[in-house]
């Protein structure tokens, strides 16, 4: 199965979170391979993300980005925002060659909505016995 980077990054996040609930041994496996399975691409897009912050950040005396949060940077000039958007969307988009297993899980007893889109590209719910 092919997925986009922000695919990948969004079903991480809800396995990071879902992973902290107990389950059985079949299902944390599953999980974890899962997990396992797009962590690389995860990489990737934080790599790549950090390198258009980085050409389009306002910098300090020490070089260093000068964020305004956790995630939000000051432009350089805010002019470029728009090619920042742009060119963030386009690494979004891109797929990587890597093919992701097609794994099953029994549902969770709870998942949020935002979990269960994220993770419905990667994994299919079925409950025991194969409904």
């Amino acid at each position: 199965m092919k997925a986009t980077l922000i695919a990948c990054v969004e079903a991480y996040l809800a396995l990071t979170t879902l992973t902290q609930q107990p389950t059985d041994y079949k299902t944390a496996c599953t999980l974890l391979t899962l997990k396992r399975a797009l962590q690389g691409q995860v990489q990737f897009f934080q790599q790549e993300e950090r390198k258009l912050a980085d050409k389009y950040a306002k910098h300090d005396e020490k070089g260093k980005i000068v964020w305004r949060t956790d995630t939000s940077f000051a432009f350089a000039d805010p002019a470029q925002a728009p090619d920042y958007a742009r060119e963030r969307g386009d690494l979004c988009e891109v797929i990587p060659p890597e093919e992701f297993p097609e794994l099953s899980i029994k549902p969770p007893e709870q998942i949020t909505v935002a979990q269960l889109e994220a993770l419905e590209p990667f994994l299919t719910f079925k409950e025991e016995g194969g409904k």
